[in-house]
């Protein structure tokens, strides 16, 4: 029978679940940003074209190129669900 690998705090697990075989992961994504100075305060505007509403600020780059990345953290954060009897919660790398 196929496997499921899940990840554990000492690398990949697998379980035998299913029909098919998966191997779930962290993967890293490298996101396009737009940063842009304030004339007026000089501090810096951040934002992700590709998500919607994911912005942030900073008095450096620096800071604002930190805050944008909680920002997309948070806002690629999986929301809970809850799940029917029977059905499983994976994990896909895309």
């Amino acid at each position: 029978m196929p496997s499921i690998a899940r990840e554990s705090e000492g690398g990949l697990k697998k379980h035998n679940e299913g029909a098919c075989r998966i191997l779930a992961h962290n993967v890293l994504m490298s996101w396009r940003v737009i940063l842009q100075p304030d004339p007026e305060t000089g501090d810096w505007a951040i934002w992700c074209p590709e998500l919607k509403g994911c912005a942030s600020a900073g008095r450096t780059r620096e800071e604002a190129i930190e805050n944008i990345k909680e920002a997309i953290a948070l806002y690629l954060e999986p929301l809970p669900v809850s799940t029917p009897p029977g059905a499983m919660e994976l994990r896909v790398a895309v």
